[in-house]
């Protein structure tokens, strides 16, 4: 039963970079439910179901964020409440994970053909994957370990199938003026500068909207500056974190604040890059005839799609709202619906061509 699953799973810690013990145990569940499954350089669990030459990728990530302060039940103890599970990491993502390990389980119990090959990889550090430190799915991705034609990736979605995604850079301004006496007035002063910088970011205009991801965003969310408070200071630092999207890329913004801001630009992350699917794509036409309720819409919030280099979408159990907050929770009967709308779009994948999917 997927509920069960997931409160096993909630109880094994999992922070990235510390995977080991939920990969393990992962991969002799899949062992003891009939499945072969394997560990892929490190922490990566592999799977798969079927056989043919068309493969689809379901994947799901094993890490999560550590809990806030905030929590007020155990965040490693799964409680259930009035139809909802609660603990670290159910919504991001481990009821996806859940409910993708229940679908191929139940899948290859049935004895259906499906007339091509599901593989299921369960992947390590994308909480915290970054350009010196990639995911799973990226490093698997990048050096070819893994063949496949199409992807699932399960993130909170509410269960509607997301097809497009914004990317994310971050940038550091460096601002320097003129150390001096506060009581003179003297030299220039670096955080007055930084403020200035600042003012012409919040300035800036973008008017395109994206159909699915709307406008981007631009946020200062961290700032540093200053010696003492008796000495006008000589340097501030700020962070700028910003989500693109298709219709404003990442370079293009980049270069657009670079003609803006006066100080000197150091960009920090510049990996996580907008995609979207193409809706005629057979991957978004299986999910829609799964889940014909379901939106198309976008996912807003980064994730290992930026990394995937084929056709793909985006759908779990669970509110992006949820992800990374106190006391997170997901809905029992959205697990139990992602279960079978996992197992209806890897049917429809595989048994129906592109026109019967019109």
């Amino acid at each position: 039963m997927v509920e069960e699953l997931l409160k096993k799973l909630i109880e094994i810690p999992s922070f990235s970079g510390e995977e080991k013990r939920i990969a393990e145990f992962v991969c002799n569940y899949l062992k003891n439910n009939g499945l072969k499954s394997k560990l892929l350089l490190g922490n990566n669990v592999y799977c798969e179901i079927g056989k043919g030459k068309k493969t689809l990728l379901l994947n799901s990530h094993l890490d999560t964020v550590p809990p806030s302060p905030s929590w007020t039940i155990d965040p490693f103890k799964a409680k259930e409440i009035k139809g909802r599970i609660y603990g670290l990491g159910v919504c991001d993502t481990k009821g996806s994970l859940a409910a993708m390990i229940s679908a191929i389980i139940n899948l290859n119990n049935s004895k259906e053909k499906l007339n091509g090959k599901v593989i299921f990889l369960a992947t390590s550090n994308e909480e915290d994957g970054g350009e010196n430190n990639p995911s799973g799915l990226e490093i698997l991705v990048r050096n070819k370990k893994i063949n496949y034609d199409e992807i699932v990736i399960g993130e909170p979605t509410d269960l509607n199938i997301c097809i497009a995604q914004r990317g994310l850079v971050r940038l550091k301004v460096l601002v320097e003026g003129r150390a001096g006496h506060v009581a003179l007035g003297g030299g220039i002063n670096a955080i007055h500068q930084a403020a200035a910088e600042i003012k012409r970011l919040i300035r800036l205009k973008l008017n395109k909207k994206h159909k699915l991801l709307g406008l981007p965003t631009i946020q200062v969310t961290l700032i540093s500056g200053g010696i003492k408070a008796n000495v006008i200071p000589d340097r501030c630092e700020f962070t700028v974190h910003i989500r693109t999207t298709p219709n404003y890329p990442n370079n293009y913004l980049i270069n657009l604040i670079k003609k803006k801001i006066r100080s000197k630009i150091k960009i920090e992350s510049n990996q996580f890059f907008p995609k979207e699917t193409d809706i005629n794509e057979q991957i978004v036409k299986a999910a829609q005839k799964a889940s014909p309720s379901a939106k198309i819409t976008g996912f807003l919030a980064a994730s290992d799609f930026a990394f995937v280099d084929k056709p793909g979408i985006i759908l779990g159990a669970g509110n992006l709202e949820q992800a990374h907050s106190a006391n997170e929770f997901v809905e029992i009967s959205q697990l139990k619906k992602a279960v079978e709308i996992y197992k209806k779009i890897i049917k429809n994948f595989f048994t129906q061509d592109d026109k019967t999917l019109t």
